[in-house]
C-alpha cells in the first residue's frame, strides 16, 4: 500500500501535522514523480507563521526530486521570493496552479513573493490566487513598458488587503493577454475602477476576459476564489436549442465579450463603485452576458440599478441572482414600474432565477416575470418574507400557462412546440428550492405540482408547512411516477411564535412519522426528511433525520 502512487499524489498539512518531519519515515516508499499537489497551511500556528517549516518542506521536495508538482497551496505568515525561486528550479514547467494566502494586515514586506514575480517564474501557470499585501503604487496613465507576456494564465484572483482603493494592476494585466476569469476585492480598486475596466476590456490588455467577479468583503472563511462556483460550468438541456439560436446570431463566438458578472457588496460600502461598474459594463456586454449575480444591500437592487438594466435586453442571460444581505431595516425600496419593464422585456432566456432576501416591492411583479420565463429550469426563493402565498401561487400558475415544452431528441435536434389545448399545461423544470419562505404553504406546493413537471423539490424551514400538508401533497402524487429527489426540513416553534399565524403546526407523533415515510419512499427516488423541534429550546433544536438509504436498508433487514 505504501508503494502505491495514489498514496503520495497529494501532500497536505491537514493529513500530516508536521511537514516534512512526519514524512521522513516514508521516504523510501515515495517517488517524487508521484507528487502532484502540495497543501501547506501553518499561518499563525507557530512563532514564525510556518515560514521556516515551509523552507524545510521545499528542501524535502528537492531531496525526493518532486519535479512533477502541478499545484501548490501555501497559507503562511510570510513567504519570501527566494523561497519561490528555490521551488522554481524544481517544478518550474509543471506547476499550473498556485495559491498564496498571507495575513490580513497593512504591511508589505519587500522580500515577499508578489503576483508579478510568480508569473515571471512559472510560464505554464494556468491559475493564480494571491491573498495578501502588495507594494503601494500610484495610478499611472502610462501603459507599462515591458515585453513580458504570460501566455497560459487563464484564471487570476487577487485579494489585496493593504491598498485603499488605488491599486495599479495594469502591469499585471498587460502581461496576461489570455486571461479569462478575474476576481478582485473592491477594497483595492474603489477609486480606480473605471480605468481598470477600460484596461481589462482593451485589446492591449485582456480582451478575452469572460468572467469578472468583484467582491466587497469575504466573510465566514470564504475565500475570494470560491465566489462564482455556484454557476460556473452549469448547463441545462433546454439551453441546447437557445444556444443554437444564439450561435446563428453570432452571440457565441469563442471570445465575444463578458459572459459572467458577479458584484458582491453586502456592507454597501462600495455602492458607487458597483454603479460605475454596471454603467460601464452593461451597455457593451448586455448582448453577451449569460450570468448576472448582484449580491448586496437594498441599494444594489434599487432604482439606479433597475433603471439601467431595464433599458437593455439580455438575449443570452441564463442565470439571474438578486441577493439582499438584509442587513438593513425591512423597507420597500425600488420602483416596481422599472422592475416590471425589466421582467417583461429584458430576460427572455433565463434558465435559473434566484431571489434571496428580497425586501422591496418587486415581489408584486413576480407573476409578470413568470410570464417571460419560457425556458426556466431552476428557481430558488430564499428568505423573502415579503412574498405572500397568493403571489407564489400566481407565479407558478403563470409559469404553467407559458405552455411551452422543449423536446430533446436523440439525434441532437431540438424543437419547441406549444401545448395542444387538450393537454394539461405544465412547465418542465429540473429544480425548485424554497428556503425560509413564510409564504410557502400547501396551496403553493400543490400549484407547483399542478403546473410544473419537476425533477427535484427542496423545501426547508418554511414556517407555515407541517406534516399534514406534506401528507396531503403526497396523496396527490402518483406512486412510482413522482420526484427524482425531495428534500424537506420542517420546523416547529413554541406556540408564542405563531401568535399572528393562521395555524399552529404541532410536532408529529411517531405514528404519523411512520405513516408518512412509506408515502415519501413510494413517490421519490431519493429523499430526505428532517424535523427540527424548537419548542423546548429556541437556540438548540431537537432534530430527527430520515432518508431513503436508511429507510430502504431497514426494510431489507426486516425481511
Amino acid at each position: 500500500m505504501l508503494r502505491w502512487h495514489g498514496m503520495w499524489t497529494a501532500l497536505s498539512s491537514n493529513n500530516y501535522h508536521s511537514l516534512p518531519h512526519d514524512l521522513l519515515p516514508y521516504q523510501e516508499y515515495m517517488k517524487g514523480c508521484w507528487v502532484r499537489r502540495v497543501y501547506f497551511d501553518k499561518m499563525m500556528k507557530n512563532h514564525d507563521g510556518g515560514e521556516a517549516q515551509l523552507e524545510r518542506l521545499i528542501d524535502f521536495l528537492f531531496h525526493q526530486n518532486c519535479n512533477a508538482i502541478e499545484e501548490v497551496n501555501f497559507s503562511v505568515s510570510n513567504i519570501k521570493s527566494i523561497t519561490f525561486s528555490h521551488l522554481k528550479s524544481l517544478c518550474r514547467n509543471s506547476l499550473t496552479r498556485i495559491s498564496i494566502s498571507l495575513p490580513d494586515d497593512d504591511s508589505f514586506n519587500g522580500s515577499n513573493a508578489t503576483p508579478y514575480m510568480i508569473l515571471l517564474h512559472y510560464p505554464n501557470l494556468n491559475q493564480l490566487y494571491y491573498a495578501g499585501p502588495m507594494q503601494q503604487q500610484q495610478p499611472s496613465s502610462s501603459i507599462p513598458v515591458t515585453n513580458f507576456k504570460h501566455q497560459h494564465l487563464r484564471n487570476l484572483t487577487l485579494n489585496i488587503f493593504n491598498i485603499e482603493g488605488n491599486i495599479e494592476l495594469r502591469p499585471i494585466l498587460f502581461a496576461i493577454p489570455n486571461l479569462e476569469q478575474l476576481r478582485l476585492n473592491l477594497q483595492c480598486i474603489e477609486h480606480t475602477i473605471v480605468s481598470l475596466l477600460m484596461s481589462i476590456f482593451s485589446d492591449k490588455f485582456c480582451p478575452n476576459v469572460t468572467t469578472l467577479i468583484l467582491v466587497g468583503c469575504c466573510k465566514n472563511n470564504i475565500k475570494l476564489v470560491d465566489y462564482g462556483h455556484e454557476w460556473r460550468g452549469k448547463s441545462t438541456p433546454c439551453m441546447k436549442m437557445i444556444n443554437k439560436t444564439k450561435q446563428g446570431n453570432h452571440f457565441k463566438n469563442k471570445y465575444n465579450g463578458l459572459r459572467h458578472l458577479m458584484l458582491h457588496d453586502p456592507s454597501e460600502k462600495y455602492h458607487m463603485t458597483i454603479l460605475q461598474t454596471l454603467h460601464y459594463i452593461i451597455p457593451q456586454s448586455h448582448n453577451t452576458l449569460e450570468t448576472l449575480h448582484l449580491s448586496g444591500s437594498y441599494k444594489l437592487h434599487g432604482n439606479e440599478t433597475m433603471e439601467l438594466l431595464s433599458q437593455y435586453i439580455f438575449p443570452c442571460l441564463e442565470r439571474l441572482y438578486l441577493i439582499n444581505g438584509r442587513y438593513h431595516n425591512l423597507m420597500a425600496y425600488g420602483n416596481t414600474r422599472l422592475f416590471r419593464i425589466f421582467a417583461e422585456n429584458s430576460v427572455p432566456s433565463l434558465t435559473t432565477l434566484k431571489l434571496m432576501g428580497l425586501d422591496s416591492d418587486y415581489h408584486i411583479e413576480l407573476p409578470v416575470l413568470a410570464s417571460s420565463l419560457n425556458y426556466v429550469q431552476e428557481i430558488h426563493f430564499e428568505d423573502c418574507p415579503e412574498i405572500l402565498p397568493y403571489t407564489l401561487v400566481n407565479f407558478f400558475n403563470q409559469l404553467g400557462e407559458n405552455g411551452r415544452v422543449i423536446i430533446d431528441n436523440p439525434n441532437g435536434t431540438n424543437k419547441e412546440r406549444s401545448l395542444d389545448h387538450k393537454e394539461q399545461k405544465k412547465h418542465t423544470m429540473s429544480r425548485i428550492i424554497l428556503r425560509n419562505m413564510p409564504g410557502v404553504n400547501y396551496d403553493t406546493l400543490i400549484t407547483i405540482f399542478q403546473k410544473c413537471c419537476l425533477e427535484e423539490l427542496v423545501v426547508q424551514e418554511c414556517d407555515d408547512l407541517d406534516m399534514d400538508d406534506i401528507g396531503r401533497l403526497l396523496d396527490t402524487l402518483v406512486e412510482n411516477r413522482g420526484l427524482k429527489k425531495l428534500d424537506l426540513i420542517l420546523i416547529y416553534h413554541q406556540p408564542r411564535f405563531y401568535f399572528f399565524a393562521r395555524k399552529v403546526p404541532v410536532y408529529p407523533d411517531p405514528i404519523m412519522i411512520q405513516e408518512i415515510l412509506p408515502k415519501i419512499d413510494s413517490r421519490c427516488i431519493e429523499w430526505r426528511l428532517e424535523l427540527k423541534d424548537y419548542s423546548q429550546n429556541d437556540a438548540d433544536p431537537v432534530c430527527q433525520i430520515y432518508d431513503h438509504m436508511e429507510y430502504r436498508g431497514q426494510k431489507l433487514l426486516a425481511h
